[in-house]
């Protein structure tokens, strides 16, 4: 594993024995029985007392967007206003801006077809999460890329839609219109809603 491979970050506020959060991408992932796979995921988690979840990328803003969605789905815990009893469908809750399990699953789960996915995993050190992530990657068959979380045009228009950010909102933010700057009031704009839509 190379150090770009996974972005690890300390938590914002410890919650039980997890300190660090984990953000990968992972390209090519071979073709997969879901339920499988996340039972396997589920169970390697369990044995490790260490929570991971694996998104589909095709929706997600940005290494941020994942980043985010983690510390407050910790904070929820930690203020027992959490939606699931599990820290890692909370943070996919987050991630989808919903509030029901079903519609989070169905914007940012894993689908037959997804090629691109995005991990999280909530840990204890830097080093178990690293081998948690290479262990996950492994599993999938693909090959880490932070890239399938970078935001193309394509994938721009269909995050705007999905979150329903409107042209006068990102205007609103907007002063150069530039690429970059859209892309980068986006993403806060999508953190701003993932916020918002919790309380």
């Amino acid at each position: 594993m190379n150090p770009e491979d996974i972005l690890i970050r300390s938590l914002e506020i410890n919650y039980l024995h997890f300190k660090f959060v984990g953000v990968a991408g992972i390209r090519d992932i071979k073709p997969f029985d879901i339920n499988i796979l996340l039972k396997k995921i589920t169970r390697l988690g369990n044995e490790k007392n260490i929570t991971i979840q694996v998104f589909d990328s095709e929706l997600l803003a940005t290494w941020e967007h994942l980043l985010f969605s983690a510390h407050h789905a910790v904070k929820a815990f930690l203020n027992s206003f959490n939606i699931s009893k599990s820290l890692a469908i909370e943070s996919l809750i987050y991630a989808s801006g919903q509030r029901q399990i079903k519609l989070a699953v169905k914007i940012l789960g894993l689908k037959p077809l997804t090629e691109n996915c995005a991990l999280l995993i909530i840990g204890t050190s830097q080093e178990e999460i690293k081998s948690i992530a290479e262990a996950v990657c492994r599993e999938l068959g693909g090959i880490f890329d932070l890239n399938v979380l970078d935001i193309d045009k394509s994938k721009f228009y269909r995050i705007k839609k999905t979150f329903d950010i409107s042209d006068i909102e990102l205007e609103a933010l907007t002063s150069k219109y530039t690429w970059d700057e859209r892309k980068a009031v986006l993403v806060k704009l999508i953190l701003e809603r993932l916020t918002y839509q919790h309380f």
